[in-house]
């Protein structure tokens, strides 16, 4: 009993620290990178469909 609440809290925090070094990684990639702006109006076709 003793054993498996010990590897049970083991890999808890081997998957926390997991988890966060990649959210940090992530962070500093989303970070890094900009996003370009997009326009929601450019999308559309202004021309009307014949009938």
């Amino acid at each position: 009993m003793r054993l498996s609440s010990s590897m049970l809290k083991f890999f808890y925090q081997l998957v926390n620290s997991f988890e966060y070094q990649k959210d940090n990684q992530l962070w500093r990639q989303h970070q890094s990178t900009e996003l370009p702006q997009l326009d929601p109006i450019e999308e559309f076709d202004d021309e009307l469909p014949t009938i």
